[in-house]
């Protein structure tokens, strides 16, 4: 039968696909070629190009911390090796474009593999060869434009080292007719303190005579004097059935009063006691006049150039520049390591990531338990010191070196000392501790140099130069929070007295004694908090010029010290006089009014309670409570 569905079709029909098993059923084979090929050309591309970026990440982040270009002449990465390799590493100072701050021949780190997925470097060794310093560049090393954080790390220079009292001396002022002109009643320190001595006295009498009259003792006063006169109209020989009841009520009426009367006796025995506490304060500040006077005449005679020729202030004033250069580089190293390894486990502040709205900052807290950011294990230097047509062969161990010391939990130790083998007169030995493992760092540098040059002294007061030649030195600093102490020495035998420039007739004395020494033996303390350093200075040369100096100019510098006191006495004592009258009127006007007071009170409390015990008396007994 035609068009029935029995009957077979003569058409063909497409096999049915089976169902996909297994990975052919997640994944396309057509689109895993082409992801596979673009995988291995961007790692292909990532390998060849990855030594390029991390020079060029170095030479960036360098540049950060110094302020100045870093140059890295070539990076080798083998990351499945977990070992990164720079050679020719420049980085310019930024204080002298035209010459490198330190140059490296090789570094090489083995870094490991498993914390970079963290972002953490981890690094067991370094060993860097071929250090040099002050070497000369062919281009200059001034970066064109730095931001706000570029060279943080160098321009944080110490105030310690820049604020040490360094006296001055000269004796071109001596000879001449003294000048007291100069010398300003406003600059001194005890008219300063006079004045405030002045004020402070006002106020407490301003205040003691209003708390004496908000005390108001009179309406007791008044009462008790009302209360005696009534009592006085009673006969107490023959008192009345009626009186009985009258007698009672003014007892027990003057019992309150006698409490009251005590009362105000009492605070006016607090208020005495609190004054006198006051007036006390303000007589110590009388008793700091005299130091503040004493201020006055140094500051007068440094005004006025004339030097101090005791030697713990000639050592100082000679080599008090000395100390402060051979401080300010280990003070500025100090600065850069707390700045990059800060003490205890304190949060970090880190921007946050860019957003159409405020990125905002990101803090990261580090824990104990986790690996520090950057940690070196060990790293070796190999370095080369000295002129550069004796270079002497060096090594420095660093250990235990990471940005967050509190999760590592040992501190930085290094040593600098001669390669083994090395020849040569000079020996030069460096040791060092970086503690900043908990909120309060402690450090200790120690440098020990011996059989080289000294360097030289500027004289410039005395128109000269000294030569220390060799000899040996010594630095040991030791830092404790925001406590540093710093001594040095110096052992030579070898001076060299190099004149510069015309002198007069005392500055020709004093360049004749000085140019007949030549040893020195010098030691150098600088020690206190940041805010309040001090600087002590003993040598041998300090002590023969002091003594030469006092035999030859004792007298005139004694006259022109007389003179600047004769002055500063002058201008002080009129606001001292009134400073010492002020505060004797503070002290009598309100003993004064405090004696008045309790003058009347126990008087009026005397008369009261012995009216009192009349009235009692008179009374048959039981009438009136104990």
């Amino acid at each position: 039968m035609a068009g029935s569905n029995n009957e077979p079709s003569t058409g063909t029909r497409k096999k049915a696909k089976p169902p996909a098993r297994g990975l052919k059923k997640y994944l396309r084979l057509k689109a895993i070629v082409p992801l596979v090929i673009f995988l291995v050309l961007a790692g292909a591309v990532w390998l060849l190009l990855l030594d390029s970026i991390v020079r060029r990440g170095v030479e960036w982040t360098g540049s950060q911390l110094t302020g100045a270009r870093v140059d890295v002449a070539e990076a080798e990465v083998r990351p499945f090796a977990g070992r990164f390799v720079l050679r020719g590493i420049a980085a310019a100072d930024p204080e002298a474009p035209m010459r490198n701050l330190i140059e490296i021949g090789e570094a090489v780190a083995d870094v490991r593999l498993g914390p970079l997925l963290e972002k953490k470097i981890i690094i067991d060794t370094l060993a860097v060869t071929g250090v040099r310093f002050g070497t000369p560049r062919t281009e200059s090393g001034a970066l064109e434009r730095r931001s706000a954080t570029t060279g943080a790390a160098a321009r944080r220079f110490s105030t310690w080292t820049r604020d040490l009292p360094i006296p001055a001396f000269s004796l071109r002022g001596l000879g001449e007719a003294v000048n007291v002109s100069a010398i300003s009643a406003d600059s001194l320190r005890t008219v300063r303190l006079a004045n405030r001595l002045v004020t402070e006295a006002d106020s407490l009498q301003e205040h003691w005579t209003a708390e004496l009259s908000d005390l108001d003792v009179s309406a007791e006063i008044d009462s008790t004097r009302a209360l005696l006169e009534r009592s006085g109209e009673i006969n107490l020989r023959r008192i009345s059935l009626r009186q009985i009841e009258a007698v009672r009520d003014l007892v027990v009426s003057g019992r309150d009063l006698v409490r009251s009367l005590q009362a105000k006796r009492d605070r006016l025995t607090e208020l005495s006691r609190s004054f006198q506490d006051g007036w006390h304060d303000l007589r110590d500040g009388l008793g700091s006049l005299d130091e503040a006077r004493d201020v006055d005449y140094d500051w007068a005679r440094s005004q006025l150039r004339i030097p101090s020729i005791e030697a713990p202030d000639l050592g100082p004033a000679l080599f008090g520049e000395m100390a402060r250069d051979h401080l300010a580089p280990v003070l500025r190293a100090l600065d850069t390591v707390e700045e990059h390894l800060p003490p205890g486990l304190k949060q970090k502040l880190e921007p946050g990531p860019k957003r159409l709205r405020l990125a905002g900052t990101t803090v990261r807290f580090p824990r104990r338990a986790e690996l520090p950011a950057l940690l070196l294990e060990r790293g070796e230097f190999s370095m080369s010191l000295g002129p550069a047509d004796r270079p002497e062969a060096y090594e420095l161990l660093v250990t235990g070196l990471t940005t967050e010391p509190a999760v590592y939990g040992e501190p930085t130790r290094f040593r600098l000392a001669r390669a083994s083998g090395g020849a040569g007169e000079r020996t030069l030995q460096v040791t060092g501790t970086v503690d900043h493992t908990t909120e309060v760092p402690h450090d200790t540098v120690t440098v020990a140099l011996a059989g080289a040059g000294m360097g030289e002294v500027a004289l410039g007061s005395l128109s000269g130069r000294l030569d220390l030649g060799t000899g040996e030195s010594m630095l040991r600093l030791t830092r404790s929070g925001p406590e540093l102490d710093a001594l040095m020495t110096w052992e030579c035998s070898a001076l060299d007295w190099v004149s510069t420039g015309q002198r007069s007739r005392l500055e020709q004395f004093v360049w004749e004694t000085l140019a007949g020494l030549d040893r020195l033996s010098l030691e150098i303390r600088a020690s206190g908090l940041a805010e309040d350093p001090r600087l002590r200075v003993t040598s041998n040369i300090a002590g023969t010029l002091s003594r030469a100096l006092q035999d030859r100019l004792g007298a005139e510098i004694r006259r022109a010290e007389a003179e600047v006191r004769r002055a500063v006495n002058e201008r002080i004592a009129s606001y001292e006089a009134r400073a010492r009258s002020e505060i004797d009127a503070v002290r009598s006007g309100v003993e004064e009014r405090i004696g008045e007071l309790e003058g009347r009170l126990d008087e009026v409390k005397a008369e009261l309670e012995a009216r009192l015990r009349r009235l009692t008396d008179a009374l048959p007994p039981g009438i009136i409570p104990p």
